[in-house]
């Protein structure tokens, strides 16, 4: 969609992480007319370039928590979306080693936390079986907690594909867009730009806690460093866009794309490794 400031989009995203490119990938596949706002001059410039590139399964967290509940969601659709992303996944597994008496008397707990959550094949093993599987720890370490499930995805390829495949499928992102500001008047969201005002009926903030200036925008809830911006959605719309491509080393769809009934799969460009 070409930048109007007239047009009332039905989604805007504040952020252009992982967080943001995979909400607005979401919502660009359901139809829905959308915009990501991102203050860098690229997307994935913040935390989202330092992250530790594990597919997390949540064997440790809060058991019933909405953390919990986002980890499972993410794993199983990384899981279900990653042949046909062309997404890299290292079947690493992980151990959690307990290197003093106290830490192997936490062991079980942190199993027992693990099937609570649903990851039954979590297991306490001991030092042989240990030292079996990763020989090259140093001296000491007396049992661990065997994570089959925990595995290594490239913390770049996952958020640029769906950053792309939002592209694809009639999404926009505006890069050197920071929201300086924002107005609810009751029915839509006026968000400042530099470049202009972007109006929308829903806004998610995927930025970090102080990434963007939005504090002034209401009906915000902060939770753990996130912030969630929520109003009523609104039903898709069909329509077109034009964007340049995001990184020249990766393959990127077509100046123009008009909106189609099947979403558009995301590949690699030639040059990427």
């Amino acid at each position: 969609m070409p930048e109007n400031s007239d047009a009332v989009y039905d989604l805007a995203v504040i952020g252009g992480g992982v967080v943001g490119c995979a909400v607005l990938r979401r919502f660009a596949l359901a139809g829905a007319n959308c915009v990501l706002l991102e203050r860098g001059a690229d997307i994935l410039g913040g935390a989202s370039k330092g992250n530790s590139a594990i597919l997390h399964t949540g064997f440790d967290a809060p058991p019933g928590s909405v953390e919990l509940a986002c980890m499972r969601a993410g794993y199983a659709e990384y899981l279900a979306i990653r042949e046909r992303l062309n997404l890299p996944l290292v079947e690493t597994s992980a151990l959690v080693v307990a290197w003093t008496e106290s830490e192997r008397a936490r062991l079980p707990e942190i199993v027992a936390r693990a099937h609570a959550n649903g990851i039954a094949d979590v297991r306490e093993i001991g030092p042989d079986e240990l030292r079996r599987r990763e020989p090259n720890l140093g001296p000491g370490a007396l049992g661990a907690v065997l994570v089959p499930g925990e595995h290594v995805i490239d913390p770049w390829s996952a958020p640029l594909a769906y950053a792309h495949q939002a592209l694809a499928n009639g999404g926009t992102i505006r890069r050197n867009a920071p929201v300086e500001g924002g107005a609810f008047d009751g029915e839509r969201w006026t968000l400042q730009t530099p470049g202009g005002p972007v109006r929308a009926r829903v806004v998610v903030n995927a930025a970090r806690a102080r990434g963007s200036s939005s504090s002034s925008t209401s009906r915000r809830r902060r939770s753990s460093g996130r912030s969630f911006c929520r109003s009523r959605p609104s039903g898709p719309r069909a329509f077109s866009w034009r964007a340049p491509p995001l990184a020249t080393c990766w393959s990127a769809p077509p100046q123009r794309i008009r909106r189609t009934a099947r979403p558009r799969p995301w590949k690699r460009g030639p040059c990427a490794r």
